[in-house]
C-alpha cells in the first residue's frame, strides 16, 4: 500500500453509474461535473509548519467529495487510485467505521 507523504491522501474513485430517462445507463455522469466522489485509503503524516506536524483532518474509510482535475493517478496492485492533497478535498461525505466520533 501508498503511503502519501504530509498532507497528501490516497483515494479510490467511487465510479458512480446512473440510469438515463429511457432506462440505459450512463457509465461516467461525472464528466461535467466540477467534483467527484472516493475512498480515503491512506492518509499523510500531515501538516508541517513551524517544525510541528498537524494530523490531517480524514481518515482512512471516510468518503470524500474533492475536486476534480488536481488529482495524480497512481496505480497500485492493479487498483486505479489517485493521490491528492487534503486541501482538495471539498467535503466529507461519511466518516470510515472507525472514525464515527470525530
Amino acid at each position: 500500500m501508498l503511503k502519501p507523504m504530509y498532507d497528501n491522501v490516497v483515494i479510490k474513485p467511487i465510479k458512480v453509474d446512473e440510469m438515463s430517462q429511457g432506462g440505459i445507463y450512463i457509465s461516467n455522469p461525472d464528466k461535467q461535473k466540477e467534483y467527484a466522489e472516493g475512498t480515503v485509503v491512506s492518509v499523510g503524516e500531515g501538516y508541517r509548519t513551524d517544525n510541528k506536524l498537524t494530523p490531517l483532518i480524514v481518515s482512512v474509510g471516510d468518503n470524500i467529495v474533492y475536486r476534480k482535475m488536481t488529482e495524480i493517478q497512481i496505480e497500485d496492485n492493479g487498483d486505479e487510485l489517485f493521490l491528492i492533497s487534503e486541501a482538495n478535498i471539498l467535503a466529507i461525505k461519511s466518516k470510515g467505521e472507525k472514525n464515527e466520533d470525530r
